[in-house]
């Protein structure tokens, strides 16, 4: 069995991830490939002979699927009888199969013929920061930089200067769809996620290099084994000498999640609520939830692929996903019913137009997405 039919059965008992899902669809969309696709097609009507299908539907179905295949057409330039060609194929399969109905439904989609030009409104994020000086100094950082550099004085990232004042810290906020990549004083680097705020001195003690972080921030810590490396957030003490790791902190989650990459950190729970200190090792994960710190086996890549412009997911809860989706695009997640047992597993670009992303994310459930200005409404079928 070849690899694409191995992916086929999958998605005829939705049980293939987002990744080989578009693999298929690209498959599906090449004429060439014509008698393979007739082939898999024959052996479902086989296996569904017996069943009737109301031949509205079938009309209702293909008008769909033309309506959607001229959108890809306009990029692709498909030619007119290629188009009717995938028409029909794809006709036949959504209801051969009974499952690509829900990829290429008019119902999923919908935001796109209710919105007209909406979507287009929706970017991705981008680099865009603020930082405060100690003297109450605001500064707007340029977009056209993805960092900067605290050194004698604040620089960006290709040297050009940001400010000549001599301040004892700054703080370096993000907003909703923004983040930035910070070089302290020590040669550690921090990439900043969006809705997220590093407060750091532009000079560390002889003793200990102290940060305090809001929000979620991926380190890169300069080694150090005589001056610890620590940072601060919501009552939570971590503390390394020089390691790569994630944290994610952000209030209204109520939970602190630490992730390590490389070295070792150690967590502490500061007095005020129960004490405890734990230690990680690379591919491990803290959560401090409701004064209790657990762990767990993770793989650390998937967490900070944020921070190397990729959403990655493993059987990933949608309220997790589309949280991630919240603060990226800078809009507003409301649901319909509970989809707190809807995972994934996939990766997506973050810089995918929003269309593109919820798009794959009807891959492989039953979901709609209804966009009105920036909110987005999550429904099941």
């Amino acid at each position: 069995m070849s690899n694409i039919q191995e992916i086929y059965q999958r998605f005829i008992t939705r049980q293939c991830s987002i990744d080989e899902a578009e693999v298929l669809m690209e498959h599906f969309r090449i004429q060439e490939n014509e008698a393979e696709i007739l082939n898999l097609i024959q052996k479902e009507m086989n296996r569904l002979e017996d069943e009737a299908i109301d031949s509205q539907d079938r009309v209702s179905v293909e008008r769909n699927w033309i309506r959607l295949d001229s959108r890809i057409s306009r990029s692709s330039r498909l030619r007119r009888h290629q188009t009717y060609w995938l028409a029909g194929v794809a006709c036949l399969l959504l209801f051969a199969a009974g499952t690509m109905l829900y990829f290429y439904r008019t119902d999923a989609f919908s935001f796109m013929d209710n919105i007209g030009q909406q979507y287009a409104l929706i970017s991705p994020g981008s680099n865009k920061a603020t930082l405060t000086l100690s003297d109450g100094t605001i500064i707007a950082l340029s977009e056209e930089h993805d960092g900067m550099v605290v050194d004698e004085q604040l620089m960006y990232d290709d040297g050009s200067a940001i400010s000549s004042k001599k301040v004892t810290y700054g703080t370096l906020t993000t907003p909703r769809g923004g983040q930035y990549r910070i070089t302290l004083a020590d040669g550690t680097k921090v990439w900043l996620n969006a809705e997220s705020s590093l407060k750091y001195p532009t000079k560390f003690n002889a003793d200990e290099r102290v940060v305090t972080l809001e929000g979620e921030a991926y380190f890169e810590v300069k080694s150090n084994a005589q001056k610890p490396f620590i940072v601060y957030s919501y009552g939570q003490r971590t503390m390394v000498k020089g390691t790569k790791f994630n944290m994610s902190a952000y209030q209204e989650d109520k939970k602190i999640t630490t992730t390590l990459l490389e070295g070792e950190v150690g967590i502490q729970l500061l007095e005020g609520i129960k004490s405890g200190e734990i230690l990680l090792k690379p591919d491990e994960q803290a959560v401090v939830f409701n004064g209790h710190i657990t762990k767990k086996k993770v793989d650390a890549y998937e967490v900070i692929a944020w921070s190397k412009g990729k959403f990655m997911f493993t059987d990933t809860p949608l309220p997790a996903i589309m949280s991630q989706i919240e603060r990226w695009y800078d809009v507003e997640v409301m649901y319909a019913q509970p989809v707190n047992d809807i995972t994934f597993t996939g990766s997506i670009s973050r810089f995918e137009d929003i269309q593109d992303v919820l798009r794959k994310l009807t891959l492989t459930e039953d979901i709609e997405f209804e966009i009105q200005e920036r909110r987005i409404m999550v429904k099941r079928e």
